[in-house]
């Protein structure tokens, strides 16, 4: 029988805290030398990157990704209880990954460029490229790295009315 892992839970920085109820999203990737980084985005505020100091990431230092990045988002479809439908948007959790070399490497969205974005991060400083064009609405992400680390972005872009397309961004730069 394989021993259970003792795992431990504690709060982060009171920075990394709200008291609105605005809907969050957050994700987590480790670093080759066990130490946990972690993209979220709270209420309204951009999509941040917290890199963690230690194992137990008892203390994080903020990781500038710069203004305008969002996690993508999704629209639910909500009855209240006088029979009203709403369809707010709710943030789906950032995709997030550590190639080989301990790079992270993040896929989100600049609504202000109307662009899906890469930003590659090493210690505290991140780089942002635009890998390809949003001419609809942002929808659903999903991110992996190939064996050389090249990342692979598929994406779903929004049409209106309910229609969409399924679109991909691959290391050539291919997007379709």
């Amino acid at each position: 029988m394989t021993p259970r892992p003792r795992l431990t839970a504690h709060r982060l920085a009171g920075d990394f805290s709200g008291d609105d109820d605005s809907v969050r999203s957050g994700a987590v990737a480790v670093l080759p030398d066990g130490r946990p980084v972690i993209a979220y985005q709270g209420g309204g505020a951009d999509l941040r990157l917290l890199r963690c100091r230690d194992r137990d990431c008892a203390r994080t230092d903020a990781v500038r990704l710069g203004s305008g990045l969002t996690s993508p988002g999704a629209s639910v479809l909500a009855v209240d209880r006088s029979l009203r439908f709403d369809r707010p948007t709710v943030p789906r959790r950032p995709q997030l990954l550590v190639d080989r070399s301990g790079r992270v490497v993040l896929a989100a969205y600049d609504p202000r460029r109307r662009a899906l974005v890469l930003a590659t991060c090493e210690d505290d400083a991140c780089d942002r490229a635009p890998i390809a064009r949003v001419t609809g609405s942002d929808g659903p992400l999903a991110m992996a790295l190939d064996l050389a680390g090249r990342p692979t972005v598929a994406w779903e872009e929004g049409l209106g009315e309910g229609e969409w397309r399924l679109r991909i961004t691959t290391p050539a730069g291919r997007d379709r």
